[in-house]
């Protein structure tokens, strides 16, 4: 009877792939991907892959790591001039076949609901199959991450942090995590020497060809400092503290403040990890902290706090965040959702030439835009506070079952 169960689940694991590859060809022209990989990509057409980063000074400057680029690399003859459906389609390749290798890892590793709950999840499948983001790639890395620190791994964890952050620069928010386990297990010295040297050699290997080519060896810390940077900016229809102030003036102080306010960040993980002992709920509340008071934040970012509540669920069978993981989820959709219709709005008016040109806006337009993107910060930051409530309260609940067990009986 399991066995059966387990193939009907799977059966419908592989239905919803392909109709998500078939709408990941017709939800098309959303912007994101399209003002950022594929210009990229042209790039390289004309200059090569280890020139990349001598693009810096162009339009859109080139802020991520090199294993993404490769990627893009591998795919550029198969990116026309024309922005076609099938291009796009092309360009969303890569996530869509990194959340398939998550599906069977997660069916084989971890459960076949739990495969199901990460197929169907609404927030997820419009950053893949719409949005065509690399948000879901983290997904399985952090997924793979927490699988290895549940088996109290002390390698493989470094090694996935390591991809992470070649593959995207907000790899860096989740060495804290990774460090907080290594205090968490009380990892013996030497393996931890023995990690740290192999991550750095890894990351040192993938960017030497890129440091060569351009002359600068300190390429890599050069990257990682220009790209939080440029993300010193409020909103982007965040659902944080800041994200209501996108279009307000603000003293110029506060954008700076955005490095001191990623180790305050830190500082709440140290903290609530102090007083609980629990790295994974120290990882949910400092991540969440990282979104909600840091201005470096894009409104689907709260895909990270997701993805940990997941973990929560279903490697660490913690049940009671079933509803925080119901509510952070919605959140997500919205915010993705929100930008979405913010670009379908844009392409619509001026249509894919936005791509290679800004354009004069109408009122009437900026109206709408505006109306939009506030729409969706308000939504997402009621929803990330309830959010917030709702992680608090599972522990509470738990140290009270605590204090209630340790009770004595009445004689």
């Amino acid at each position: 009877m399991k066995e059966e169960i387990k193939l009907s689940i799977w059966k419908k694991i592989i239905i919803l792939d392909v109709i998500s590859v078939i709408a990941a060809y017709y939800l098309v022209n959303y912007l994101d991907i399209l003002t950022t990989d594929y210009k990229w990509i042209q790039w390289m057409k004309q200059y090569g892959l280890l020139h990349i980063y001598d693009s810096w000074d162009i339009e859109m400057p080139v802020d991520y790591p090199p294993l993404y680029l490769v990627w893009l690399y591998m795919i550029r003859n198969m990116i026309g001039e024309v922005l076609s459906n099938y291009t796009q389609l092309v360009m969303k390749t890569l996530p869509l076949a990194v959340e398939f290798l998550a599906q069977i890892f997660i069916y084989k590793k971890i459960s076949p609901e739990a495969a199901w709950k990460w197929s169907v999840n609404a927030a997820l499948l419009v950053n893949i199959v719409i949005y065509g983001q690399r948000d879901g790639m983290i997904g399985f890395l952090i997924v793979l991450l927490f699988y290895y620190m549940k088996k109290e791994k002390w390698f493989e964890p470094a090694i996935v942090v390591t991809v992470f952050c070649l593959l995207k620069p907000q790899g860096i928010y989740f060495i804290f995590i990774l460090l907080l386990y290594y205090y968490a297990v009380r990892i013996q010295a030497k393996r931890l020497v023995i990690a740290a040297f192999s991550s750095l050699g890894l990351g040192y290997l993938v960017f030497l060809p890129f440091a060569i080519t351009s002359g600068d060896y300190l390429i890599a810390i050069k990257l990682y400092m220009y790209e939080f940077s440029i993300h010193k900016v409020f909103g982007s229809v965040a659902g944080n503290l800041w994200g209501i102030f996108e279009y307000w003036p603000l003293p110029p102080i506060i954008e700076h403040l955005s490095t001191l306010l990623l180790f305050g960040c830190m500082l709440i993980g140290i903290y609530v990890y102090k007083k609980t002992n629990d790295y994974l709920y120290a990882s949910l509340v400092y991540m969440i902290s990282v979104f909600m008071l840091t201005v470096s934040q894009h409104g689907r970012y709260t895909i990270y706090s997701m993805f940990i509540v997941f973990v929560a669920l279903y490697i660490y069978d913690e049940v009671e965040y079933k509803k925080a993981y119901l509510v952070i989820t919605i959140s997500t959709t919205v915010s993705q959702v929100g930008m979405l219709l913010y670009n379908r709005i844009i392409v619509n008016a001026y249509g894919l030439e936005l791509i290679n040109k800004s354009v004069e806006m109408t009122y009437s337009m900026l109206y709408k835009l505006y109306f939009m993107r506030y729409l969706a910060i308000v939504c997402t930051l009621i929803l990330n506070i309830i959010f917030i409530v709702l992680i608090v309260r599972v522990k509470r609940k738990e140290e009270d079952n605590t204090i209630t067990d340790n009770t004595p009986d009445a004689c």
